[in-house]
């Protein structure tokens, strides 16, 4: 009967678990659909599907722009050397600046900026980032 009554206390502790967790991912779901609502989440979103919508060539064309933009304020862009697909730094950036100093996207993660984030930092600083 002991036994019965611990079990009964696991499941009961994995079930509230389970709903604080569900209930975490719907506050969560919510604020990223307040979010997606605001003019800036869409303005970023449609920037995002704008640049996913490019030709490797405008890409590249881009890329550039931002490079030479960057430049212009003493910054450098470097993109990761990653080869691999799956990895989690595969066509990331960061941006250093002349001294070597890293401005954005060395965390949490080294190479943590996409061309979107790379585009809003440079235009916007570090309030938009």
């Amino acid at each position: 009967m002991n036994y019965n009554l611990e079990r009964a206390a696991e499941w009961a502790a994995e079930m509230a678990a389970k709903r604080a967790a569900q209930e975490r991912e719907a506050a969560r779901a919510a604020e990223w659909a307040a979010w997606a609502e605001s003019d800036d989440g869409k303005r970023r979103l449609s920037r995002a599907r704008e640049i996913a919508g490019l030709s490797p060539e405008a890409f590249k064309v881009l890329e550039n722009r931002l490079r030479r933009m960057a430049a212009r304020q003493g910054l450098s862009i470097v993109k990761s050397r990653r080869r691999d697909p799956w990895a989690r730094d595969y066509g990331q950036y960061m941006i250093f600046t002349d001294e070597n100093y890293v401005v954005a996207g060395g965390d949490p993660i080294p190479f943590g900026l996409d061309l979107e984030s790379v585009e809003d930092f440079l235009l916007h600083g570090f309030d938009n980032a």
